[in-house]
């Protein structure tokens, strides 16, 4: 990571979100006392003298004014400065946070006095290495420099990025399940009993002429079994649970002129989605986020699924038949003034196999009648985008779902893609470990296996990526971060 974050340097950044506030913070962070002396050098107490250096030596809430040279003239304003030594920091670094009134210019004049004034300090200063740089810090820096210092492994560092990003309560939760340390320590413990297999395997192949336990043992059997199943189960878990962005895909799907795009801009409060009373106005998917705590969906207005009208009609109904295949609930809009069962009962049947809620709208038209829809639809539920009737119980039934089918145990926490994909990796390679010790041959195939399931989980922590990989990773975080 040195050769794509120069960990010598002293970073800078604004660790609050974009806009005006009640207050704002600046963030800096370094390996050494170049960086408190930097932070130090703009810093005095409420009279606008120095504090003394002891001030700085441990943790402390200091208060006072921050000092900003803005051309030929000076001026000074009330901050806190929070002192956090290494290595009780985030960072595990010498930190300080600045917490200033929440103007954004302000928080730019005290970034850029920082990186003027520290600069010249450390060419200046005899006692500083001169060798040290101050600057802006990357995006994600603050959070990778607490990775690579060890103060917390990559699922926790991603986990950071999760709650800023979280949209809704479950989200936040199942991030912070990440962040407190739940999932990492799950995979330690199967690391640590994966390194234990391994090298019992490998004194089979260093001691073969030696008196040692012959393999498979029952015990070494029972444990690996116990972790292939935890990992099927973990992974079956986050299968069934696909998301966008933490958002739980809902696709409202139906016949043409069902009127989901009414009842999409229903449930949305806003005229969101196009709506006319020609066929087939919907011809692409349209993406509309709802929270509806604690809960966060995204909406999918997908095109009508009738297949019949003329070529551009016909691409748009596959296109719906797609974005229904990628949703985790599928919002089944019939038109309950029409007497169409027959083909809302074929459409049923080419749906995905996920929970489906059936919206019967249009309840409130004079032709409207649920009952005649047969037994086909129980737990239908009557809805008019026009008047709003049904719609809480529409979001009762998403939320309903959702807490039975999508939320995750406490501790299990968020599970993205990289995990997924590294969580499978190390299932296949115990499943073919497990394959050769029934067969009772190829010892060092079976060493090798269980070292590519270790490595797998390894990677899950961080441990052994490719430094590109983790340049990647935290390019997506806030600056400040």
């Amino acid at each position: 990571m040195k050769s794509l974050y120069r960990m010598d340097d002293i970073i800078v950044a604004c660790a609050s979100p974009p806009g005006g506030g009640a207050r704002c913070i600046v963030r800096l962070s370094g390996p050494g006392i170049e960086a408190v002396a930097c932070a130090s050098g703009c810093f005095t107490d409420p009279g606008g003298h120095p504090y003394p250096e002891e001030s700085w030596q441990g943790h402390a809430r200091l208060e006072g004014l921050f000092q900003v040279a803005s051309g030929n003239d000076s001026l000074s304003f009330p901050a806190s400065a929070y002192v956090m030594r290494a290595p009780a920091s985030y960072t595990r670094e010498e930190m300080i946070e600045f917490h200033l009134p929440g103007a954004p210019a302000l928080a730019d004049l005290v970034i850029d006095t920082l990186i003027c004034s520290g600069t010249e300090l450390l060419r200046s200063d005899e006692n500083l290495k001169s060798s040290v740089t101050i600057r802006l810090a990357a995006p994600g820096e603050f959070t990778m420099r607490a990775f690579i210092n060890g103060r917390i492994d990559l699922v926790q560092a991603e986990a950071v990025e999760r709650i800023i990003a979280s949209g809704s309560e479950a989200e936040r939760r199942a991030a912070l399940a990440n962040m407190e340390g739940a999932f990492s320590e799950r995979i330690s413990s199967w690391q640590s009993r994966l390194t234990g297999a391994a090298a019992q395997v490998e004194g089979q192949i260093d001691f073969a002429e030696d008196e040692v336990e012959p393999l498979p043992s029952a015990k070494m059997i029972a444990e690996l079994s116990e972790i292939s199943d935890s990992l099927q189960k973990l992974l079956a878990t986050a299968q069934a649970r696909p998301t966008h962005h933490g958002a739980i895909p809902v696709c409202f799907a139906g016949l043409t002129n069902a009127g989901k795009s009414s009842l999409l801009n229903a449930m949305l409060g806003q005229d969101a989605a196009l709506v006319s009373p020609e066929r087939s106005t919907t011809r692409d998917r349209l993406d509309f986020e709802l929270v509806i705590e604690p809960f966060h969906f995204l909406l999918q207005d997908a095109p009508g699924l009738d297949h019949s009208g003329d070529s551009l009609s016909l691409t748009a109904s596959k296109r719906g038949i797609i974005a229904s295949q990628g949703a985790a609930i599928v919002l089944l809009v019939i038109d309950g003034s029409l007497q169409r069962e027959q083909k809302v009962v074929e459409l049923i049947k080419n749906l995905p196999e996920v929970p489906i809620v059936i919206a019967c709208n249009k309840s409130d038209l004079p032709g409207f009648e649920l009952k005649s829809l047969g037994n086909e639809f129980a737990g239908l539920i009557a809805v008019s985008a026009k008047t709003g009737e049904g719609l809480d119980e529409l979001r009762r039934a998403l939320v309903n779902i959702a807490a039975r089918d999508m939320e995750r145990p406490v501790g299990e926490g968020a599970i993205n893609l990289r995990l997924v994909e590294e969580l499978q990796c190390a299932h296949d390679s115990l499943g073919r470990a497990m394959a050769l010790l029934a067969a009772r041959s190829g010892f060092e195939l079976i060493a090798e296996e269980l070292r590519g399931a270790h490595s797998a989980l390894g990677h899950i922590r961080g441990q052994g990526y490719a430094e590109e990989v983790l340049e990647s990773i935290f390019s997506r975080f806030c600056i400040g971060k």
